[in-house]
Protein backbone atom coordinates (compact mmCIF):
# COMPACT_ATOMS: atom_id res chain seq x y z
CA UNK A 1 0.00 0.00 0.00
CA UNK A 2 1.37 3.38 -0.75
CA UNK A 3 2.44 5.62 1.78
CA UNK A 4 -0.46 8.48 0.91
CA UNK A 5 -3.10 5.62 0.64
CA UNK A 6 -5.53 5.59 3.70
CA UNK A 7 -5.66 3.04 6.35
CA UNK A 8 -7.95 1.24 7.68
CA UNK A 9 -8.97 3.46 10.19
CA UNK A 10 -9.34 6.54 7.57
CA UNK A 11 -11.21 3.88 5.26
CA UNK A 12 -13.95 3.74 8.33
CA UNK A 13 -14.28 7.19 8.16
CA UNK A 14 -14.53 7.73 4.74
CA UNK A 15 -17.32 4.82 4.71
CA UNK A 16 -19.12 6.75 7.55
CA UNK A 17 -19.11 10.18 5.72
CA UNK A 18 -20.01 8.98 2.50
CA UNK A 19 -23.17 6.85 4.50
CA UNK A 20 -24.33 10.49 5.83
CA UNK A 21 -24.28 12.13 2.43
CA UNK A 22 -20.85 14.07 3.14
CA UNK A 23 -18.58 15.16 0.30
CA UNK A 24 -14.80 15.28 0.64
CA UNK A 25 -13.42 18.24 -1.12
CA UNK A 26 -10.39 18.96 -0.39
CA UNK A 27 -8.31 17.29 -3.62
CA UNK A 28 -4.66 18.91 -3.18
CA UNK A 29 -2.17 17.40 -0.67
CA UNK A 30 -1.98 19.24 2.68
CA UNK A 31 1.23 18.01 4.36
CA UNK A 32 3.77 16.16 2.69
CA UNK A 33 2.12 13.64 0.07
CA UNK A 34 -1.00 13.13 2.35
CA UNK A 35 -4.41 14.94 2.89
CA UNK A 36 -4.45 15.31 6.40
CA UNK A 37 -6.82 18.35 6.05
CA UNK A 38 -10.38 17.93 5.17
CA UNK A 39 -13.57 20.09 3.67
CA UNK A 40 -16.56 18.21 4.26
CA UNK A 41 -20.12 19.43 2.84
CA UNK A 42 -23.55 18.00 2.31
CA UNK A 43 -24.24 20.61 -0.30
CA UNK A 44 -20.55 19.85 -3.13
CA UNK A 45 -21.98 23.39 -5.12
CA UNK A 46 -21.77 24.86 -1.81
CA UNK A 47 -17.39 25.05 -2.04
CA UNK A 48 -16.74 27.16 -5.30
CA UNK A 49 -12.83 26.84 -4.95
CA UNK A 50 -10.34 25.37 -2.42
CA UNK A 51 -6.43 26.21 -2.82
CA UNK A 52 -3.60 25.06 -0.88
CA UNK A 53 -1.48 27.86 0.39
CA UNK A 54 1.72 28.29 2.67
CA UNK A 55 1.85 26.97 6.11
CA UNK A 56 1.32 29.26 9.30
CA UNK A 57 4.41 30.32 11.11
CA UNK A 58 6.62 26.70 11.23
CA UNK A 59 3.64 24.32 10.81
CA UNK A 60 3.89 21.89 8.61
CA UNK A 61 -0.09 21.38 7.25
CA UNK A 62 -0.72 23.88 4.37
CA UNK A 63 -3.11 26.44 4.75
CA UNK A 64 -6.73 26.08 2.67
CA UNK A 65 -8.99 28.37 1.68
CA UNK A 66 -12.14 27.96 0.86
CA UNK A 67 -14.08 30.10 -1.53
CA UNK A 68 -17.64 29.40 -1.14
CA UNK A 69 -20.64 30.16 -3.44
CA UNK A 70 -22.18 32.49 -1.11
CA UNK A 71 -23.08 36.51 -1.71
CA UNK A 72 -21.57 38.40 1.05
CA UNK A 73 -22.40 42.46 0.85
CA UNK A 74 -19.42 44.11 1.88
CA UNK A 75 -19.35 47.44 4.49
CA UNK A 76 -16.68 49.78 4.86
CA UNK A 77 -16.65 50.44 8.47
CA UNK A 78 -16.03 53.62 10.12
CA UNK A 79 -15.45 54.85 13.49
CA UNK A 80 -16.97 57.90 15.10
CA UNK A 81 -15.15 58.80 17.53
CA UNK A 82 -15.12 62.14 19.69
CA UNK A 83 -12.21 64.87 20.68
CA UNK A 84 -12.56 64.73 24.14
CA UNK A 85 -8.82 66.29 24.31
CA UNK A 86 -9.75 69.22 22.96
CA UNK A 87 -13.27 69.82 24.53
CA UNK A 88 -13.79 73.41 26.99
CA UNK A 89 -14.66 71.72 30.29
CA UNK A 90 -15.54 74.90 31.31
CA UNK A 91 -19.10 74.70 29.62
CA UNK A 92 -19.47 71.62 31.21
CA UNK A 93 -19.01 73.17 34.58
CA UNK A 94 -21.21 75.94 33.84
CA UNK A 95 -24.10 73.34 32.81
CA UNK A 96 -23.43 71.22 36.18
CA UNK A 97 -23.47 74.51 38.08
CA UNK A 98 -26.92 75.17 36.71
CA UNK A 99 -28.68 72.58 38.41
CA UNK A 100 -29.19 72.79 42.36
CA UNK A 101 -27.57 69.04 43.56
CA UNK A 102 -28.96 68.93 47.07
CA UNK A 103 -32.96 69.82 46.44
CA UNK A 104 -31.57 67.33 42.93
CA UNK A 105 -30.68 64.21 45.72
CA UNK A 106 -33.52 65.31 48.26
CA UNK A 107 -36.51 65.48 46.07
CA UNK A 108 -35.84 62.95 43.82
CA UNK A 109 -34.63 59.01 43.38
CA UNK A 110 -30.92 57.54 42.92
CA UNK A 111 -32.72 56.69 39.48
CA UNK A 112 -33.94 60.51 38.36
CA UNK A 113 -30.59 61.85 39.56
CA UNK A 114 -28.68 59.67 37.63
CA UNK A 115 -30.96 60.94 34.66
CA UNK A 116 -30.52 64.30 35.09
CA UNK A 117 -26.64 63.22 35.35
CA UNK A 118 -26.43 61.39 31.91
CA UNK A 119 -28.74 63.77 30.01
CA UNK A 120 -26.28 66.67 31.25
CA UNK A 121 -23.23 64.88 30.08
CA UNK A 122 -24.64 63.60 26.89
CA UNK A 123 -26.32 67.12 25.78
CA UNK A 124 -22.43 68.26 26.72
CA UNK A 125 -21.02 65.54 24.49
CA UNK A 126 -23.09 66.17 21.38
CA UNK A 127 -23.21 69.75 21.29
CA UNK A 128 -20.01 71.00 22.62
CA UNK A 129 -16.90 67.91 21.47
CA UNK A 130 -16.04 68.05 17.72
CA UNK A 131 -16.81 64.11 16.05
CA UNK A 132 -14.19 62.62 13.86
CA UNK A 133 -14.41 59.83 11.90
CA UNK A 134 -11.33 56.80 11.66
CA UNK A 135 -11.11 53.66 9.56
CA UNK A 136 -11.06 50.59 11.22
CA UNK A 137 -7.93 48.39 10.33
CA UNK A 138 -7.44 44.82 11.07
CA UNK A 139 -3.42 45.41 9.99
CA UNK A 140 -1.09 44.88 13.62
CA UNK A 141 0.92 47.83 14.29
CA UNK A 142 4.32 45.93 13.70
CA UNK A 143 3.34 44.48 10.63
CA UNK A 144 5.10 47.02 8.50
CA UNK A 145 5.80 46.92 4.70
CA UNK A 146 9.19 45.50 5.04
CA UNK A 147 7.60 42.36 6.95
CA UNK A 148 4.57 42.55 4.24
CA UNK A 149 7.56 42.04 1.12
CA UNK A 150 9.31 39.39 2.93
CA UNK A 151 5.98 37.76 3.81
CA UNK A 152 4.99 37.95 -0.29
CA UNK A 153 8.45 36.87 -1.28
CA UNK A 154 7.85 33.70 1.06
CA UNK A 155 4.62 33.02 -0.60
CA UNK A 156 5.76 32.85 -3.96
CA UNK A 157 8.66 30.55 -2.76
CA UNK A 158 6.12 28.38 -1.47
CA UNK A 159 4.19 28.30 -4.74
CA UNK A 160 7.41 27.12 -6.46
CA UNK A 161 8.69 24.55 -4.21
CA UNK A 162 4.85 22.89 -4.07
CA UNK A 163 4.92 23.35 -8.03
CA UNK A 164 8.43 21.58 -8.54
CA UNK A 165 8.95 19.78 -5.55
CA UNK A 166 12.55 20.20 -5.80
CA UNK A 167 14.72 19.99 -2.75
CA UNK A 168 16.75 23.16 -3.39
CA UNK A 169 13.01 24.95 -3.35
CA UNK A 170 12.05 23.32 -0.22
CA UNK A 171 15.03 25.03 1.29
CA UNK A 172 15.31 27.64 0.45
CA UNK A 173 11.14 28.58 1.25
CA UNK A 174 12.09 26.99 5.09
CA UNK A 175 14.99 29.38 5.19
CA UNK A 176 12.36 32.32 4.15
CA UNK A 177 9.41 31.01 6.72
CA UNK A 178 12.18 30.84 9.64
CA UNK A 179 13.26 34.66 8.70
CA UNK A 180 9.56 35.85 8.39
CA UNK A 181 8.40 34.26 11.94
CA UNK A 182 11.61 35.69 13.59
CA UNK A 183 11.36 39.20 12.36
CA UNK A 184 7.67 39.13 13.07
CA UNK A 185 8.46 38.23 16.70
CA UNK A 186 11.32 40.73 17.11
CA UNK A 187 9.02 43.54 15.51
CA UNK A 188 6.45 42.61 17.91
CA UNK A 189 9.08 42.80 21.23
CA UNK A 190 10.35 46.19 19.38
CA UNK A 191 6.82 47.30 19.14
CA UNK A 192 6.27 47.04 22.36
CA UNK A 193 9.25 48.13 24.28
CA UNK A 194 8.16 51.29 22.15
CA UNK A 195 4.88 51.18 24.54
CA UNK A 196 6.00 50.95 27.50
CA UNK A 197 8.83 53.93 26.49
CA UNK A 198 6.01 56.44 25.75
CA UNK A 199 3.72 55.30 28.45
CA UNK A 200 6.12 56.87 31.21
CA UNK A 201 5.05 59.91 29.76
CA UNK A 202 1.58 59.51 28.95
CA UNK A 203 -0.45 56.73 30.23
CA UNK A 204 -3.06 56.58 27.67
CA UNK A 205 -0.83 54.49 25.21
CA UNK A 206 -0.59 51.87 27.18
CA UNK A 207 -4.32 51.78 28.11
CA UNK A 208 -5.12 52.05 24.52
CA UNK A 209 -2.10 49.01 23.62
CA UNK A 210 -4.03 46.94 26.38
CA UNK A 211 -7.45 47.81 24.84
CA UNK A 212 -6.73 46.64 21.23
CA UNK A 213 -5.52 43.09 22.49
CA UNK A 214 -8.19 42.46 24.38
CA UNK A 215 -11.40 44.68 23.24
CA UNK A 216 -13.80 42.83 24.05
CA UNK A 217 -12.58 43.65 27.85
CA UNK A 218 -11.57 46.94 27.43
CA UNK A 219 -15.28 48.95 28.79
CA UNK A 220 -16.03 47.98 32.16
CA UNK A 221 -19.21 48.21 34.08
CA UNK A 222 -19.54 49.30 37.37
CA UNK A 223 -20.95 46.50 39.97
CA UNK A 224 -22.33 44.20 40.73
CA UNK A 225 -25.02 45.84 42.78
CA UNK A 226 -27.23 44.26 44.94
CA UNK A 227 -31.14 45.46 45.72
CA UNK A 228 -32.38 45.63 48.98
CA UNK A 229 -32.97 42.42 48.94
CA UNK A 230 -29.58 40.89 48.85
CA UNK A 231 -29.95 40.00 45.02
CA UNK A 232 -27.17 41.24 42.43
CA UNK A 233 -28.70 42.91 39.60
CA UNK A 234 -28.09 41.42 36.50
CA UNK A 235 -30.19 43.17 34.04
CA UNK A 236 -28.91 46.89 33.25
CA UNK A 237 -32.66 48.06 33.16
CA UNK A 238 -32.51 47.80 36.58
CA UNK A 239 -29.40 48.48 37.67
CA UNK A 240 -30.26 52.18 38.64
CA UNK A 241 -33.09 51.51 40.34
CA UNK A 242 -32.15 50.94 43.61
CA UNK A 243 -33.29 53.54 46.34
Amino acid sequence: MEKNKSGSVGKRFLKVCSEVSLHQCVEEKTRGKNILDLVLVYEKNLVYKISSMVPLAKSDHNVLNIVLNVMVRSVHRHVELYSYNKADYSILEDKLNEVNWTDEINENGVNQVWETVRNTLNEFKESSIRKFKRNVTNDTPWLNAKIKKMIKKRNNLFKRFKRNGQSYCRIKYICARNYVTKTIREEKKKYERSIIKRSRNNRKVFYKHIANINRKNSFKKVGPLIDPNGRIVVVDDNAVIIE
